[in-house]
């Protein structure tokens, strides 16, 4: 009967430790980062749409995300508020997954009203990026395209309501890469294509086209919160 009665006390022990408000999975800032498009589709299966492109891979790898509140106060100090996520993260935008996954960063309550995203080049070939489509012609079969970067690139995102971090509530942030906007301006049908029939833009292959793609960036990523995990940002 004491057995009992000690098992008993201990599991009720551990419930209410679990259900604490110091429950560091219950607090903090959770990150997300996924494709959107606005006119084109997306495809993990590779079949061809009734679109001019359909995107099969996108791929990033992101070193550090940073939230920072760069608002000038009038209290002298220096050092801004800031959230960290620091390593090697293969994020498949596709998917909205990232290996490993960002987890939870600990935070310091305030107004934060910038995200800045810095890419590394570990993914496979030494890319910062590589993104997979197919692109339909207005005449013939489609074609395949692919687009990376070594580039360690550096995305600044404002979010101009500001993320409101409290010390006892998640918050989950979700960036959105529109990949219509990031092939904004790009004229495919001028390119170069490969003795196998692919589209490679890189920085060897059809550079005037990567730099282009580059230069949208900045302007195909926004963010917002993401708190009911749809994938889109919410209405408030």
């Amino acid at each position: 009967m004491k057995m009992r009665m000690f098992a008993f006390v201990l599991l009720a022990a551990v419930m209410v430790w679990g259900c604490s408000n110091d429950d560091p999975a219950l607090q903090g800032v959770a990150f997300k980062m996924k494709a959107t498009t606005t006119s084109s589709a997306i495809n993990p299966g590779g079949r061809v749409m009734n679109s001019a492109y359909t995107f099969t891979k996108a791929l990033v790898g992101v070193s550090e995300v940073e939230f920072e509140n760069d608002d000038d106060d009038d209290s002298g100090d220096d050092d801004d508020l800031e959230i960290e996520f620091e390593g090697r993260y293969v994020v498949d935008l596709i998917a909205g997954t990232s290996s490993p996954e960002f987890g939870i960063s600990n935070i310091d309550p305030g107004l934060y009203n910038e995200v800045e995203i810095e890419l590394g080049n570990f993914l496979e070939g030494g890319n910062s990026m590589f993104v997979s489509f197919t692109y339909q012609p207005d005449a013939g079969e489609p074609i395949q395209v692919e687009f990376s970067t070594k580039a360690k690139l550096e995305i600044e995102i404002e979010y101009s309501n500001g993320f409101t971090m409290q010390p006892d509530v998640l918050s989950n942030v979700l960036v959105l890469l529109d990949l219509d906007t990031l092939l904004a301006s790009v004229d495919l049908s001028q390119a170069n294509v490969d003795e196998d029939g692919v589209i490679r833009i890189n920085e060897t292959s059809n550079t005037n086209l990567a730099q282009l793609i580059v230069s949208n960036f900045d302007d195909a990523c926004d963010t917002g919160y993401d708190d009911d995990d749809d994938d889109e940002f919410d209405d408030d």
